[in-house]
């Protein structure tokens, strides 16, 4: 692992915090209970994916691949903390989990507008915010290891934020304590990507490695 490498993994922190934070500000869709074990399952588990790739040998693994891998792991992690009475032994995704999950993240956004909030009911419509949470610390991690910019990683947890603020507004609740989070854990990225010698570097600033 070279250094430059290491240098960024340090930026998987604030990442993490950037996803968690986006995420914790669908509490008022969901509830503060219900909202935290989605979240920090979701939040950590693809950074410590992206982290695993990384650590398992010297040769950088394809984009493509470590998208497919996290894909069938958000999928996995989905049936087995949402849908274990639809999966196999608790754990394993089946046919009519997969179709439960796909029709549920399709319906979420409507059912969370046309309904009091907080919503209520398992998998219905938590996987909303698992898959976007997941999506949105994926995709931050890769960004970080695999480009030099300073403030790249953190639009995937931006965009989620955005989304949760409309979904939530009519919930009880602020998302004044999560925009705090937000704000600092960007503040950290940007102190220590700016610190990182591949972000002064024009050249490198920009490549997807």
């Amino acid at each position: 692992m070279s250094r430059s490498t290491r240098e960024r993994l340090w930026s998987l922190g604030p990442v993490l915090l950037l996803a968690a934070s986006a995420g914790m500000a669908l509490h008022p869709v969901y509830g503060t209970r219900s909202t935290v074990p989605v979240v920090v399952v979701a939040a950590i588990a693809p950074v410590l994916l992206v982290v695993a790739e990384r650590a398992a040998g010297p040769r950088r693994v394809p984009l493509w691949r470590s998208l497919l891998v996290s894909v069938a792991a958000l999928i996995l992690t989905g049936c087995a903390t949402l849908y274990r009475a639809d999966a196999l032994a608790g754990v394993l995704p089946t046919l009519a989990g997969l179709r439960r999950m796909a029709d549920d993240l399709v319906d979420a956004p409507h059912r969370i507008l046309t309904t009091v909030l907080p919503v209520s009911g398992e998998g219905t419509p938590l996987v909303l915010a698992h898959a976007c949470v997941w999506l949105a610390a994926y995709v931050g991690a890769e960004l970080a290891l695999r480009t030099g910019t300073v403030l790249l990683p953190a639009l995937p947890a931006l965009a989620v934020f955005g989304l949760a603020l409309p979904l939530g507004a009519a919930g009880p609740g602020s998302a004044a304590v999560p925009a705090v989070g937000f704000a600092g854990a960007a503040g950290a990225l940007v102190v220590l990507r700016a610190a990182a010698p591949a972000a002064r570097g024009p050249r490198s600033r920009w490549a997807c490695r």
